[in-house]
């Protein structure tokens, strides 16, 4: 068995970008990875980026420092265990200035937020189908990449 965690970001109306991300790993690698991270993250209970970035709510005691460096003892917890991971993102702006010509393009692509989340999961569906359970891991050989959507052709700012 295999469990996946899946997050999005730049779903509000401000956001210049549209992420998803998704981590998998076998259940005992998350309880390893789950006991590391719990104790390297205390005394915050749950790690949120931009309340991290902003120093606000847990993070508000800390100085800038001080959150640097807990941020620094997190992230060599990542490579340790045995996860795995995509993400997927498109820059709103450059994404509707690539397409504004292409409206058969833009009507195959559809919505970014939806197209980002569609890309995560096929790229963990590939990765799963190769038995790609460790980010340190080299794709095997032999093993071509799984198609990508059309690359918009660039504008030129």
């Amino acid at each position: 068995m295999i469990e996946v965690f899946m997050d999005e970001s730049g779903i509000h109306d401000e956001a210049p970008a549209v992420t998803s991300s998704a981590v998998w790993a076998r259940p005992s690698v998350w309880r390893k990875w789950t006991a590391d991270w719990q104790k390297a993250l205390h005394p915050i209970s749950i790690f949120h980026a931009s309340e991290c970035h902003g120093r606000k709510r847990e993070w508000k005691n800390f100085t800038r420092p001080e959150r640097d460096e807990k941020v620094l003892r997190l992230l060599p917890l990542f490579p340790k265990h045995k996860l795995c991971g995509r993400f997927a993102g498109v820059h709103l702006d450059a994404f509707m200035q690539c397409m504004r010509d292409e409206p058969v393009s833009l009507k195959e692509f559809g919505d970014p937020y939806f197209a980002c989340i569609h890309w995560a999961f096929r790229r963990v569906s590939w990765s799963l189908s190769l038995g790609d359970f460790d980010m340190k891991k080299k794709p095997q050989k032999g093993h071509s990449k799984p198609p990508t959507p059309k690359t918009p052709k660039p504008v030129e700012m």
